[in-house]
């Protein structure tokens, strides 16, 4: 999500899985930098931000620089203007350069078959920061309390063991599982889990209690303990790594996930960060981006790209179930490059070139992984 409301963190290391930190690579060409006095930091904030902002983009990049501050252990004079945060989720530390930080991220492409393949997706607010009017998944960034056993432990279909090995991380891979479910739930209404019984939670408690996550009153954890629910991390499939190119607003290395939509469930925009929703066809979406009728950013165009060439949610999943089975390691599915990252290879021809496995982070440059395979 676009605010990540929650509290500030002060910045200690024990707080944070080693799993969910930014990749040391990513420091390579991501270096923290000293931030100088509050007073120093915020005398730049126009710097590396193209065009004129406006007053509202003002207030939101000090609001940034000040969390900026936060994070790294100083604390700014207060700014009049500046988005105070709702309580309620705890914001990781991460690396900086003078701009940004780059956080870890999940997002899933909901899928049904109306009859034709369908995708969901949210038009962002054209208030936002990052990404402002594109049409996007579902998705948002990782949160420290995503990894908290309270939380985890209510996934089902998925250990931290098997989703840390399809991701090539030594572990906390199952925080990118709780994420995904959770995002989905805060963004589209859409909730890929249910009561320990096997039953579908109550419409209108769901309803109220989305309400009361968005606006900071109560947290993930807390939605789960009172409805006893357990997510349904079999339901995901990992299907791409992407990381946002220098240059962007804001940064995020993000994994994308594909899943089939929750029977019954229609999902629908928060009216907060998304202004608005639909199903659309793969193919539809990409004709009205071309027609300038909608906003496309370049991971959405590549991974509608990959859906287009499909007709069902059953062959899409089916392609990734191919993918993580024809590898010879462990979980680690047969992975091919495309532009800023990688995905799974999705037909044989792209096996035949994919090696097993996702490329370290800190062997990718600002414009992606650049490993031999498809472009």
């Amino acid at each position: 999500m676009e605010q990540d409301p929650g509290r500030v963190h002060d910045g200690s290391e024990e707080a944070v899985p080693e799993s969910l930190r930014p990749s040391g690579g990513v420091g390579e060409h991501v270096s923290r930098t000293d931030a100088g006095s509050p007073g120093q930091a915020l005398a730049g904030l126009g710097d590396g931000f193209p065009g004129d902002p406006g007053a509202q983009g003002v207030r939101q990049i000090v609001a940034e620089r000040c969390e900026h501050l936060l994070d790294s252990g100083e604390r700014p004079t207060r700014i009049h203007g500046a988005k105070s945060r709702p309580r309620g989720r705890i914001r990781p530390p991460g690396t900086y350069n003078s701009q940004m930080l780059v956080r870890n991220a999940a997002t899933v492409m909901l899928l049904r078959d109306a009859p034709d393949l369908e995708v969901f997706m949210l038009r962002r607010s054209p208030e936002t920061i990052f990404a402002s009017g594109a049409y996007v998944y579902p998705g948002g960034a990782v949160d420290v309390a995503d990894s908290a056993h309270a939380v985890s432990g209510r996934v089902t279909g998925v250990d931290d063991g098997a989703a840390s090995r399809s991701l090539g991380l030594p572990g906390g891979g199952l925080a990118f599982w709780v994420a995904a479910i959770r995002e989905t739930f805060e963004e589209a209404g859409l909730l890929l889990a249910s009561t320990r019984s096997g039953t579908s939670a109550d419409a209108d408690r769901l309803d109220a209690h989305r309400r009361s996550l968005n606006s900071g009153e109560v947290s993930w954890s807390e939605i789960l303990d009172s409805e006893d629910l357990v997510m349904e991390g079999g339901a995901l499939r990992v299907f791409a790594h992407f990381l946002t190119p220098a240059g962007a607003p804001r940064r995020y290395d993000t994994w994308f996930f594909a899943a089939a939509a929750p029977e019954g469930q229609e999902g629908v925009h928060d009216d907060g960060e998304a202004v608005h929703s639909e199903w659309v066809r793969p193919s539809d979406a990409l004709a009205r981006n071309e027609r300038a009728d909608i906003e496309l950013i370049m991971p959405t165009i590549r991974s509608l790209r990959w859906l287009e060439r499909f007709e069902t949610t059953a062959a899409v999943l089916a392609a990734a179930d191919a993918a993580a089975s024809a590898s010879a390691q462990d979980r680690a599915p047969l992975v091919v490059s495309d532009t800023f990252g990688e995905r799974i290879a999705l037909d044989d021809d792209e096996m035949a070139v994919a090696v097993p496995g996702w490329r370290p982070l800190s062997t990718w440059t600002d414009a992606g992984s650049e490993r031999e395979g498809v472009a």
